[in-house]
């Protein structure tokens, strides 16, 4: 009877595997003071006159929520020091780092990642990772900038753009959040629909799509296809903040997976608990729930 069981949870894994692809994590977990640009993968370019770059950092960053725990939870973090990349009273060429993943010609792409504000946010606005296609087309990217009515800089708000670097063109929430919390953001780049869209905080462990917190679907310069994460300043608008957890998927369930609960080999097939007529199963490092033949995630939605 367990043999056959676990011949139906191998199957179930193989349909969940089947539409949902990992296209690239980064955890940081480098000597702490490690450059980005010298990290194998990444390549740094342009010019910053203030600030201390791109460093790797002991801090170590986690989200949870009552689903479970953030699957890139504990790692390491980067920490993002820029002040100015100005020469004289002119712009310096912009200064960026990025990091290639297989590239995506359709459907949807994923990029999530842990945040956290590295002090008081008293500049207008900065960028934050984004997506992008090649190395000189920045394409989705959030946004920081302070509040006019915090003058201390101690909450800020999020923004986000399709592709548009100009400051005048990010779609700015309402939502204040205080620099001391960890914040986890979702940015979704969608092809077919040309619109880019960012979840904040979205619940852990769901496999159906929220309504985003921000939207900008804005196509005046549609990418077709997204290869890149981004870093990227320009100008003299500070951007100091913590990152870590970086993951690029291309479904909302690989977005927003949670960390096994068990302390054994999550993907073995005879991790498995009986709880009345439920099981209790491991697939892929996630916990689902199998009833009657059907897989469900912890908040009760059925896995198709």
């Amino acid at each position: 009877m367990k043999r056959n069981f676990s011949l139906l949870i191998a199957a179930m894994m193989l349909a969940v595997s089947a539409n949902a692809e990992v296209l690239f994590t980064e955890e940081f977990n480098y000597t702490s003071g490690t450059v980005l640009g010298t990290v194998e993968g990444w390549t740094t370019e342009g010019e910053m006159t203030e600030g201390e770059g791109r460093i790797v950092n002991d801090l170590t960053l986690s989200y949870t929520d009552a689903a479970g725990e953030y699957i890139l939870s504990g790692g390491k973090s980067l920490k993002h020091n820029y002040a100015s990349n100005k020469v004289g009273s002119s712009n310096g060429k912009q200064y960026m780092s990025y990091h290639g993943f297989t590239k995506v010609e359709s459907g949807a792409v994923y990029l999530t990642y842990m945040f956290k504000a590295d002090g008081a946010q008293t500049q207008s606005n900065s960028e934050l990772l984004g997506l992008t296609s090649g190395s000189s087309n920045p394409s989705a990217r959030p946004w920081i900038g302070k509040l006019d009515s915090d003058e201390s800089g101690n909450t800020f708000r999020l923004g986000l753009t399709m592709y548009s670097g100009k400051k005048e063109e990010v779609v700015w929430g309402e939502t204040a959040y205080s620099i001391e919390d960890v914040i986890l953001l979702v940015l979704k780049y969608d092809l077919g629909n040309k619109a880019a869209s960012l979840f904040i905080n979205p619940t852990l462990g769901t496999t159906v799509e929220p309504t985003a917190d921000l939207v900008d679907d804005n196509d005046a310069e549609p990418r077709t296809n997204i290869d890149n994460v981004m870093f990227r300043n320009q100008g003299a608008s500070k951007s100091n903040y913590f990152v870590g957890g970086v993951r690029v998927s291309t479904t909302w369930a690989e977005a927003v997976a949670v960390k096994a609960t068990n302390p054994s080999d999550p993907t073995a097939l005879d991790q498995v608990e009986v709880t009345g007529k439920a099981h209790k199963v491991f697939v892929n490092g996630q916990m689902l729930i199998e009833r009657n033949g059907e897989l469900f995630n912890m908040t009760g939605a059925r896995i198709q």
